[in-house]
């Protein structure tokens, strides 16, 4: 459902809409062949892109994976950011010879703008006398002022009934807060539907805040790392035993991925997750260079570094000031 629904948001970008469509397609599509589900993901990816010129030029590229999708679509979209430049370049430059073909066509000589000045001075002083005509009209004829039949039964006896007042402090009625005599700097009694006040227990559990891990929010936590002169974030995920990079990361830093014993993992809603082999990353955390072996799979979307990791590089977590410290090292500011 996620998938049909999916549309390119303004100002989205090409990898976002990848990234979202390879996660959903590993969720959705993990027991079909890998060559049906690349081609279905090439319909999911040129489906949303929200502007059918653009995904006709890009089926027209007739791509065969997800990845061909994202390169085509990138070229397109260049192509066509250059043309509406130089498109719209051509118009101003028209307009600009316009206006001074205008300018040019209307300049006028110096006795005609002489003649025109005078003509505007006649009528400003035809104005000028004109208005002064009418403020002395005005100021002989001056009405005689109108009396408000609100103003004229306000001294008398009030109708209806009065607005009772009630203290926000003691919720006694007759006063307000400021002048009531039990204020004494603590807070007024909180007050739910229909007047009833609640009692302290209660209110204080509900100030209380969700504790972290029971409340709906589920928010990720990452660590900053890089890996040749590229900044990275790195999920923490401690449900997680293995640490997982995606193949995409993998190609982009052109790093060897070896054979590995284990072809498939199961993620926490049972899909499976294929596995392609075993690569080397070296890891440079907080200065410290972290060699680390991560399996690699094309289901994935970011990079996870799992419990083993953890354990393995002696790795300290400070959860109050969501910080960690790496191999005895200085500690880190994780980013949520």
């Amino acid at each position: 459902m996620e998938l049909r629904s999916r549309i390119r948001q303004p100002g989205e970008t090409l990898e976002k809409l990848h990234q979202d469509v390879r996660r959903c397609m590993a969720l959705a599509f993990s027991d079909v062949d890998a060559k049906a589900r690349e081609r279905l993901a090439c319909d999911y990816f040129i489906g949303p892109l929200n502007d059918p010129d653009f995904s006709l030029k890009v089926r027209e590229r007739n791509p065969k994976t997800l990845d061909e999708a994202l390169f085509a679509a990138q070229q397109i979209e260049v192509w066509l950011k250059d043309a509406w430049k130089a498109r719209h370049a051509g118009e101003e430059e028209i307009h600009r010879r316009r206006d001074r073909y205008v300018r040019g066509a209307t300049s006028i000589s110096d006795d005609v703008v002489d003649k025109l000045m005078q003509r505007f001075d006649k009528s400003l002083q035809a104005l000028q006398s004109r208005v002064a005509q009418l403020e002395e009209s005005k100021r002989d004829t001056v009405p005689a002022p109108k009396l408000d039949s609100k103003s004229q039964g306000s001294n008398g006896p009030s109708s209806g009934k009065t607005k009772e007042f009630r203290c926000y402090e003691c919720d006694e009625p007759g006063h307000i807060a400021r002048n009531c005599p039990k204020r004494s700097g603590q807070q007024r009694p909180a007050r739910g539907n229909g007047g009833s006040s609640v009692r302290p227990e209660e209110a204080a559990a509900a100030a209380q805040p969700p504790i972290r891990g029971l409340s709906n929010d589920n928010r990720s936590v990452y660590l900053p790392v890089r890996i040749k002169r590229s900044r990275l974030q790195c999920t923490l995920d401690t449900g997680r035993d293995v640490t997982v990079v995606p193949l995409r990361m993998v190609r982009k830093f052109n790093l060897k991925v070896t054979n590995s014993p284990m072809k498939q993992l199961k993620a926490a809603n049972g899909t499976g997750i294929a596995i392609e082999g075993v690569a080397e990353i070296s890891l440079v955390v907080a200065g410290q260079l972290v060699r680390t072996d991560a399996l690699v799979s094309r289901d994935i979307f970011e990079f996870i570094i799992g419990s083993d990791w953890l354990a393995a590089h002696h790795c300290s977590w400070d959860f109050r000031n969501s910080s960690i410290g790496v191999n005895g090292g200085e500690w880190i500011q994780l980013n949520e």
